[in-house]
């Protein structure tokens, strides 16, 4: 059994542990045998119901709902089978008829043969999220009554099957495949509502000619409650749909219309101390070389006051040792070593060496998720803080360009003068313990005259 990851879209979706419109199956006691290697053992069905649609086009399979509009199709875990056995033809992906086969003698003492061997895929829904599910060398026998899952071949792919007798459950690392509950005969099967997943993007699968998948195909991939309000009052004309109750999660619409979840609005841990969390980015290369021949300027936000401080970078290699001066000052002042430096993946970030001195130094170094900006928010929004005040510094003082990075100092020292919602206070206040005095402050830009002693 193979196990590809799908996007983990569906982590809150839970299953309902329920049975809906139960039917009672006899045991199944059978033998199994190869011609050339026989092999005897006794099998005990469950039934595991399966949802449809996945890649192959015509026979495809997601867990979780009924493959046809009134029978169910049920899998079976089997701790005696050596083989994944299965009754029903229009599960497999790819079958081989010409394969040698096997022989299986059923409790009545019947002798039935294997038809074929290929490959089925269908979809699991945990609370890990939603996996897709390869069966290799499954055995078409069309003569039994259930489809049977086995555990010694699942196994062999690393995986571990569980059993009490609450449940029965794959998985391996810690992550759940795939899950089974006993019926009321004791046999553990996976069931999978279709009221848990009336809220996605459905395609639905069956052997009629005129369904809801053929025509969520057609329509573009519309939404199914669309598509449903379109049949339903009689919107359009020329639409015929046998009674169709076969439901699964379209792939192409979950592979298609994926979006982010929206990122919290408040960051859910503050850091209680000064250098306990430090926020850190780059910024640059500016347009315009600054007088100094500056193209970077490089932060450090101390998370618990929101004091800034900002280092004047000419190339990205010179990051290392800006902050070994960061950590050098801000010891000399507090006596305690920072903590946690936090930044995005930058290759500035992500050096040996870097890392080393990191290490050396008892810091632990934590990264946003690429291409995640929103992770690093307090070092982002401070960059575009700057900016902007740089900006209107300039502006304001009728500067060109190339004094952006006197700008951008000064607007880092206003900015520490300046309360911060969170605590009330300023910057400056809560990094020194003294309030700032701003009788000293003058527009930038403005005329001023220097005394020379002669």
């Amino acid at each position: 059994m193979e196990i590809h990851e799908k996007q983990n879209i569906l982590n809150e979706t839970k299953i309902k542990e329920e049975l809906q419109n139960k039917s009672d199956k006899s045991t199944l006691s059978s033998t199994v045998y190869n011609e050339t290697n026989p092999t005897t053992f006794i099998t005990d069905s469950a039934p595991i119901i399966i949802e449809s649609s996945l890649s192959d086009t015509k026979h495809t399979l997601l867990a979780n709902a009924d493959t046809r509009s009134k029978a169910k199709v049920s899998f079976s875990i089997d701790s005696g089978a050596s083989q994944h056995l299965i009754h029903d033809k229009c599960l497999f992906s790819s079958l081989n008829e010409t394969a040698d086969s096997i022989k299986i003698i059923v409790a009545d003492g019947k002798i039935i043969s294997s038809h074929g061997i290929g490959k089925i895929y269908f979809q699991t829904i945990t609370k890990d999220g939603i996996h897709e599910i390869c069966l290799q060398n499954a055995y078409y026998l069309p003569q039994l009554e259930c489809n049977l899952l086995s555990v010694k071949r699942i196994t062999e792919k690393g995986f571990t099957v569980n059993f009490n007798k609450n449940k029965c459950v794959v998985m391996t690392d810690k992550i759940v495949y795939l899950e089974a509950i006993p019926n009321n005969n004791s046999l553990y099967e996976v069931i999978m509502h279709e009221d848990k997943v009336s809220n996605h993007n459905f395609a639905y699968n069956c052997n009629n000619h005129n369904c809801f998948y053929l025509l969520h195909k057609r329509l573009g991939h519309r939404n199914i409650n669309s598509i449903k309000q379109l049949v339903k009052d009689n919107l359009a004309d020329g639409i015929q749909l046998d009674n169709c109750q076969h439901i699964g999660d379209c792939i192409h619409c979950i592979k298609n219309k994926l979006s982010e979840f929206p990122y919290p609005k408040e960051a859910k841990y503050r850091a209680a101390h000064p250098l306990d969390l430090v926020h850190s980015d780059l910024c640059g290369p500016m347009p315009t070389q600054s007088v100094n021949g500056k193209y970077y300027f490089f932060t450090f936000v101390d998370d618990y006051s929101r004091y800034s401080m900002i280092y004047l970078l000419s190339k990205k290699d010179e990051v290392l040792s800006k902050l070994k001066e960061y950590i050098a000052m801000t010891r000399n002042k507090f006596g305690r070593m920072l903590k946690v430096l936090k930044s995005d993946n930058g290759g500035e970030y992500i050096g040996k060496e870097i890392e080393d001195f990191l290490k050396e130094q008892g810091i632990v170094h934590q990264f946003t998720v690429p291409y995640s900006p929103q992770q690093n928010g307090v070092s982002e929004r401070k960059n575009r803080t700057l900016i902007e005040m740089t900006r209107c510094l300039l502006s304001e003082a009728n500067l060109p360009q190339r004094f952006w990075a006197e700008a951008a100092m000064t607007a880092t020292y206003l900015q520490n003068h300046l309360p911060t919602k969170p605590k009330g206070k300023t910057p400056y206040e809560l990094w020194t313990n003294r309030k700032p005095n701003l009788s000293h402050i003058r527009v930038f830009g403005c005329k001023a005259y220097a005394y020379i002693q002669k």
